[in-house]
């Protein structure tokens, strides 16, 4: 039986770093003005996120080996800049380091504030409808244009990279009002509500919590 162990342990400390790495504010985007942007602020939350008990629906969107006993959950949100860093992690660190022994399992935790992050969340269920690899571009190319997007909104966005690859505009826009990738992405979020999950990125390895976040030193 392969020894997943060690292999758990080397990912548990890169995770770390990322995570000591944002509390400390390091490396962070000369444009993120709002230290709490990628915090969930709703009253009565209290506590700190716990892992037992994570139980998500199905079809969902895995990176790396889908078929691995190494699960990885990462709660993401895709106008948090916080995220888009964990995106470059995982493409650049990560996935070529354990993507073939890990399965990276992808949730959904819209942010509330942020104003089209729920869209885009939509958005991307809709592409995995078609192919779960043009997700995952659709993914990448939003972490990589947040300022972009702030800037020309969210509908300008997605018109364009649905057109840049030749889709149909009609559908995939029609496809934010979707009920049941609505209902998707909604029973991601309330089931990290439950979790108290309060900030974006969260990542899960095993009994380990890590959270993205800044504060004040």
């Amino acid at each position: 039986m392969e020894n997943i162990r060690p292999r758990i342990i080397l990912l548990t400390l890169v995770l770390t770093a990322f995570s000591i790495q944002l509390a400390t504010g390091q490396e962070r985007q000369p444009d993120a003005k709002n230290k709490d942007c990628c915090t969930l602020e709703l009253p009565g939350l209290t506590g700190t996120p716990s892992s037992s008990g994570l139980t998500f629906p199905s079809g969902r969107l895995i990176e790396g080996n889908a078929r691995s006993r190494i699960r990885v959950l990462v709660l993401k949100d895709l106008q948090c800049p916080d995220c888009a860093r964990f995106r470059k992690l995982l493409d650049e660190t990560l996935l070529p380091k354990y993507g073939e022994h890990v399965a990276f399992e992808i949730y959904d935790f819209p942010l509330p504030k942020h104003h089209w992050a729920r869209s885009a969340a939509v958005a991307s269920r809709y592409l995995q409808r078609l192919a779960g690899s043009t997700a995952l571009e659709f993914r990448r190319q939003v972490a990589n244009s947040l300022p972009r997007i702030n800037g020309e909104g969210f509908d300008s966005f997605f018109r364009g990279f649905l057109q840049s690859r030749a889709l149909d505009v009609r559908s995939a826009i029609s496809s934010l009002a979707d009920p049941e990738l609505n209902r998707a992405v909604e029973a991601d979020f309330q089931e990290g509500l439950k979790r108290d999950v309060r900030k974006t990125p969260t990542v899960i390895v095993g009994s380990r919590v890590l959270v993205g976040q800044f504060n004040d030193h």
